[in-house]
This record gives C-alpha cells, structure tokens and sequence, in this order.
C-alpha cells in the first residue's frame, strides 16, 4: 500500500515511474520492432539521409507514391512537421537500421520520465500529493498509454510539451520560457499554433501585454527558417504544412468522417499534369476546394457530423477499429466518467485546462476526430481523474 505521507513522495514517484519504464519494456520486448512504423515521418526521413532533401511524394508509372526506393526522385515536402522529421534524421546518423527502433523506443521513455515530473508537479499544485501520485499511476498502467510510448510518432513528446505549456503558464516567473516552449512544440505539431492563440488570448484578458506579445513574436522566429525554406521550394508563403487540405476533407465529405478519396478528387489526381514539384500544393487546394464545396453545398448533413465529430471525440469513433477494443473502451469511459466526477466536485478547474480542452475538440469537430487526438487530449484529463477517483476513496474511508 501506497504511504501518502508528503515525506515518502520521492520514493512513491520512483516506484510508480519504475513500474511504467518497466510495463512498456515488457510491451517493447511482446511486440518487437516489427509492428512499429515511422509512417510519414520516417519517409521523409530517410530521404533526407539518402541525400533526396526533405521531400515525400512522386509519381512511378503514373501512380502518386511516397515508397522508399533507391531510384526515385521525390518532390520537395511540407507534408510534416520538421521537429520529428529531423530527430528521426539524427537518429538514423547516429545507428544502424537494427539499432533505430530501439533508440527511438529509448527517446520516448526520457520522454515518459519527463512527463511524469511535470504531471506530478501540476496535479500536486492543485489537488496535493495523493492525486499526484494516482495522476502517475493512471498514466503509466493504462494500456493506451504503454502503447503511447511504444509507437513511433509525436503523442508521447506531444503530452510532454503539453505538459510543459501547463506547468509553465502557471509557474514561469520567466516570460521568456513559455513562449520558447511554445516556439519548439510547434515545429513538431503546427496545429499547437491554434493553442497558443488560445492562450495568448488568456494572458491579453490578464492585461499580460508584454507576455502576450512575447507568446506571438518568439514562437513565430523559431518558425521563420521553416517559412522562408518553403518560399524557397514552392514559391509561396506555407507558413505551417500541406496536409491542412487533406485533414479539412477527412472531416468534411459526402463518402464518410475519415475518407481519403472521393471521385472529384482521384479524377484531378489522375489528370494533374502540372509541376510535379509542386504537387502537395496540387493536393492541399484540391481537398480544400472539395471540402469547402462539400460544406457549402450540404448545410444539413456537414451540421450533422459536426455532431458526429464531436461524439466521436468524446466518446467512441466507430469508424476506428482500435477504439472498438475492449482494451481501449473500459480504460476510457473510466476516465471519462472519473472526470465528470472530479469536475462536478471541484469547479475551479483551471482556465489552462479548460483551454486544452476545448482547442482539442475545436480540432476535432473542424477537421477530423483521430484517435491518436483524442489520445493527446487526455494528458488534461489525469489530473481531474485521479482527482475524482481520490474523491471517492475517501468518500468510502
């Protein structure tokens, strides 16, 4: 039995954090590097080592493609992010193919510890110890987020900058420091760009002008190579990537909430005879003229899956097979329900919370619920959880 006495923290903190390092090791070591993928990080990745610049697709016999192979000429990209793109990179510089699924499988774990401290020292500031160390516990034993830690891609450094955006907007007698955060999180999720709005706008309500301006201008400077290195490429001014089309169609079309293609769109694929440098600008006006065409056209049905975003969200998205899983579905509606319960006993939750929230489901209901967002989101959630749950333990004492 845990002791919550303040003077056994540490060493409650340790062990709880030992047993997470040690339930994703076991997952790591059950599932193997097989089952792992680096998606379209890791393509642009590579093509980088490969001496191919940062750069995704092209056509073979007529068929757009991003397959990896040592005699294609991919078109110049801003497809992804460059923050995990280049920490990929590094990676593959530094190992040999054997080694980089377990370096990587290494850097989410620093990633894992790190996200811990800062939720301990969060959920400590509002509900004391005892939430603390439930907040800890929740995050290292629920199945979805062992999994977190053992695919390749942005969700676990993703919690740990969130993390850090909570625990610096509350705490930071710097006001240099969340917005250098806030400049480096963006270069590996530019949709963090629509929070920092978010949270700028909490801080001018505060009458914090110069931190205001400080959260506009610096996260803005560390965005500027990427800018002006896409101006170079493509001409144009792309200040984050060119998947906001695709990720505005995926929500927004008349096949269903996640569908790829519909016939307009693989019609003007199969006739694109246009630059082929400049494709992924092809694309990203073709998904947004159909989905803006889609919504315009259909006020009825495109008001009706704003509903049915926002259900998928919050509570289950049949159309991924993953949240069907008994796996995933107890974890999550205990979660769920434990933060209704937590936010039903204590009202001052605070507007940073609030903020996270509701610029995650924003997300959702405009562009596409994934699972992976939900994922995100729920880093938010521990804190009011274990504070529920806690609630109810001593209801019964």
């Amino acid at each position: 039995m845990i002791d919550w006495k303040k003077n056994e923290y540490k060493k409650n903190f340790i062990s709880i954090v030992f047993l997470g390092i040690v339930l994703r090791i076991i997952l790591f070591l059950f599932l193997g590097t097989n089952n792992q993928s680096e998606w379209e990080y890791g393509t642009i990745a590579q093509n980088i080592t490969d001496n191919k610049g940062y750069s995704f697709y092209y056509f073979d016999d007529g068929k757009l493609t991003h397959e990896i192979k040592e005699d294609s000429n991919p078109s110049p990209s801003a497809y992804m992010a460059p923050g995990y793109v280049f920490l990929l990179v590094a990676i593959k510089y530094i190992s040999s193919p054997l080694l980089e699924n377990y370096i990587i499988f290494g850097f989410n774990i620093i990633f894992f510890i790190a996200t811990m401290l800062y939720l301990f020292k969060i959920t400590n500031r509002f509900f004391g110890v005892r939430v603390s160390l439930i907040a800890l516990i929740i995050y290292s034993v629920v199945p979805e987020f062992i999994y977190t830690s053992y695919s390749i891609g942005t969700t676990q450094i993703y919690h740990l900058f969130l993390a850090l955006i909570i625990y610096y907007f509350l705490e930071s007698e710097n006001k240099y420091v969340l917005p250098a955060i806030f400049g480096v999180a963006i270069l590996f999720r530019f949709e963090l760009f629509l929070l920092l709005l978010i949270i700028a706008t909490l801080t001018l309500i505060k009458k914090q002008y110069s931190k205001t301006v400080l959260l506009l201008i610096i996260p803005s400077l560390f965005l500027t190579p990427w800018i002006i290195r896409n101006y170079q490429e493509f001409n144009q001014f792309i200040p984050f990537s060119t998947t906001g089309g695709l990720n505005l169609y995926r929500g927004n079309n008349e096949i269903m909430i996640g569908g790829w293609h519909n016939f307009n769109t693989l019609e003007k694929l199969n006739k694109f005879n246009g630059d082929t440098s400049k494709i992924e600008i092809f694309l990203d006006k073709m998904y947004i003229e159909e989905a803006i065409n889609y919504i315009t056209t259909d006020y009825s049905t495109s008001t009706i899956n704003i509903v049915k975003k926002f259900f998928f969200f919050w509570f289950i998205n049949p159309n991924e097979e993953k949240a069907l899983n008994i796996i995933y579905i107890i974890p999550w509606f205990t979660m769920l329900s434990l933060s209704i319960f937590g936010l039903s006993m204590n009202k001052k939750i605070p507007a940073i919370f609030l903020s996270i929230i509701i610029y995650h489901t924003l997300l959702s209901v405009v562009f596409i619920p994934l699972l992976r967002y939900q994922n995100m989101m729920k880093i938010v959630l521990i804190p009011i959880a274990a504070y529920g749950l806690a609630t109810l333990i001593k209801k019964k004492e």
